[in-house]
């Protein structure tokens, strides 16, 4: 009987033991995948952070862009008024200054029609076309305008 007890004590021992070092192993691996879990959420928080800075420095270049493409659109639109002279009497002109200034065509295209124009002696509009500045189908829509 006393042998009975002592194998029961000694497995309760060797079974406390086994659960302790299991217990502890345990801990010791919480403990790293607490601290792997804290360096994960450190860097989610440093990204975030830096997430927002770089969308908020995106959203004001992207407004710088806006910004300066309406600069350009307002300057060309400017040259182009100050460069087309005063009204003149032929049809040829009235309608090479409008179409500067709607943007049909831009200025030095305006200039290389016009040098060609002299050239050639043919209408602007038809010079344009043949140039590639402008389709068929606004050629067409030109001619038919009185200006």
């Amino acid at each position: 009987m006393i042998v009975f007890i002592s194998i029961i004590i000694v497995f309760l021992v060797l079974f406390f033991l086994a659960y302790n070092f299991i217990s502890t192993n345990h801990l010791d691996q919480l403990k790293l995948v607490q601290d792997d879990f804290d360096k994960v959420a450190e860097q989610y928080a440093r990204f975030n952070a830096e997430s927002k800075k770089l969308k908020a420095e995106l959203l004001a270049l992207e407004q710088q862009i806006n910004f300066k493409k309406n600069d350009i659109k307002h300057s060309k639109a400017l040259a182009a008024a100050q460069a087309i002279p005063e009204p003149e009497t032929s049809k040829d002109d009235r309608i090479s200054n409008h179409m500067v200034s709607q943007g049909i065509i831009t200025i030095e295209q305006h200039e290389k029609a016009k040098a060609m124009q002299t050239k050639l002696q043919m209408d602007f509009v038809t010079i344009c076309m043949t140039m590639g500045f402008i389709s068929e189908k606004d050629a067409a829509d030109l001619k038919k305008t009185t200006l």
